[in-house]
């Protein structure tokens, strides 16, 4: 949804103080008294309120929603913005927007005062509809303005769920025009969730490729996020195999990579690529926030050692060495590891390190050693 002048506490004060506002002169001072024209809402604090409005705010709101002492001490942590939305009561030319939360609800009021704000009312003050609160979060809240219509965005600590209203104040009271609860990472989530379910893949890395600017807020703080890490990856290795065995090791590449990353990331194996993990690093500990959707190792380190052989038929040699050694470590006694590993030296021209693995896997095949392809004793004996 676009927001017409809207602004974020934070990028208030950036520009703020970006914009060099002389000391002792108030940000929207010079347009104060022109209340038929709005003005961009100005987030109030201490560093550029060289007036002092901002205490008598505070008294005023206090004693709106007869707040005690100790109630009143958590106003100095909430927003205070001065606008214009026009219909000020005669001698008021100034008008300001307080959030605050008392009483199990968030309220929103506008307040109006003289120029030296030595007399202050409050003009309206709302707090919700009957979908709920307007506001839900204080210290995460974007405010715009348009003539005389408020937009008011919010968001709850560590979500992505949100909440849009708009409001009109006709010169008497706010009326609330529209309010949406939303949150787009359960519903980003939710998609995930159906695209899985049908085997969609294509859907699945569509679903990925967010917009320039976009992202998945929160993730974390969503149990899908780890829930459904393990049977995406299991989705993209099926895909990656069938496309190898058509010939397309570079697609079955991409699809293996999209997958292994879609499960390393919620459960912090980030060095999987740089071949740094270690064998604790894929065992479920106290600490996992969904410690069921783990992959038990002898799953996960063939998806590893495919892919980086998927990388080596694509002579993506020098990204495949790294994780084929780690398969090594992870997994001493897999023999296919240390063929995939001593090709891709060899491809490299490491040929001592190379032919030392290609002994190793023969060893390892025992007396199935006839079976190894013939490359590897040529490669052996070769000078």
């Amino acid at each position: 949804m676009k927001r017409a002048l809207r602004v974020s506490a934070w990028l208030a004060l950036c520009l703020i103080v970006a914009a060099g506002v002389e000391a002792g002169v108030r940000p929207s001072s010079a347009r104060a008294a022109e209340v038929s024209q709005p003005v961009w809402p100005v987030l109030l604090h201490e560093e550029n309120d060289s007036e002092g409005v901002l205490p008598a705010l505070r008294q005023q709101v206090k004693k709106e929603l007869s707040l005690t002492e100790d109630e009143a001490g958590y106003l100095d942590g909430d927003p205070f913005y001065e606008l214009n939305l026009g219909g000020m009561p005669a001698g008021y030319t100034r008008q300001f927007l307080a959030v605050t939360y008392h009483g199990e609800h968030f309220y929103l009021l506008l307040l109006a005062s003289d120029r030296n704000a030595a007399d202050i009312r409050t003009l309206d003050k709302v707090t919700g509809d009957d979908r709920g609160d307007l506001v839900i979060n204080s210290a995460k809240i974007d405010v715009g303005v348009d003539g005389s219509t408020i937009s008011v965005w919010s968001q709850a600590p560590f979500r992505a769920f949100q909440s849009e209203a708009k409001l009109q104040w006709d010169g008497s009271k706010l009326k609330v025009l529209s309010h949406e609860y939303s949150d787009p990472t359960l519903d980003f989530f939710a998609e995930k969730a159906e695209l899985l379910k049908k085997g969609d893949l294509a859907g699945l890395l569509k679903l990925e490729d967010q917009p320039e600017g976009t992202y998945v807020m929160y993730p974390a703080f969503y149990e899908d996020y780890f829930a459904l890490a393990a049977p995406t990856l299991r989705l993209a290795y099926k895909n990656a195999l069938e496309a190898y065995k058509k010939g397309d090791a570079k697609t079955a590449a991409t699809y293996l990579h999209y997958g292994l990353q879609q499960y390393t990331e919620p459960y912090g194996l980030w060095d999987w690529e740089t071949g740094k993990l270690t064998a604790d690093d894929l065992k479920s500990d106290a600490n996992d926030f969904h410690p069921e959707g783990r992959l038990k190792a002898s799953e996960f380190i063939p998806m590893l050692n495919d892919y980086a052989f998927f990388l080596s038929e694509t002579k993506r040699y020098k990204e495949a060495k790294p994780i084929l050694l780690n398969v090594i470590k992870l997994s001493p006694s897999r023999a296919v590891a240390y063929l995939n590993a001593a090709d891709t030296e060899w491809a490299l021209g490491e040929k001592k390190a190379a032919q030392a693995h290609y002994k190793q896997y023969l060893k390892l095949l025992g007396k199935n050693a006839s079976k190894a392809p013939k490359r590897v004793q040529q490669r052996i004996n070769a000078k």
